[in-house]
């Protein structure tokens, strides 16, 4: 930063808020990322067995809720899930930014 403000060069900076990243990223985003990455198809497919389908009830002072399908988070605790969130991430970025590399 230093060196563009010397030289008067415009600079940009973006903070991004991963806070709770993990719970907000929607299984469609993860699934075209990986494609556009060039996983194979089987790979995409094994992985999507294991997210759809995935539902969950909520429990309140009330009762319980009835159920309803999860379709955003990467599952907690899994090692597969780092690399879905980079991977689903980057492509994110890139389409914001204009980007694909």
């Amino acid at each position: 930063m230093e060196k563009y403000r010397e030289k008067n060069n415009p600079y940009h900076i973006v903070f991004l808020d991963l806070q709770k990243a993990y719970d907000r990223l929607p299984h469609a985003v993860i699934w075209d990322a990986m494609r556009e990455r060039g996983i194979p198809e089987y790979m995409v497919k094994t992985v999507q067995v294991m997210y759809e389908g995935t539902t969950a009830r909520g429990r309140t002072s009330l009762g319980t809720t009835s159920k309803f399908d999860i379709t955003v988070r990467v599952h907690q605790g899994s090692a597969l899930s780092p690399f879905l969130f980079i991977i689903a991430r980057g492509i994110l970025a890139a389409t914001r930014f204009g980007r694909r590399d």
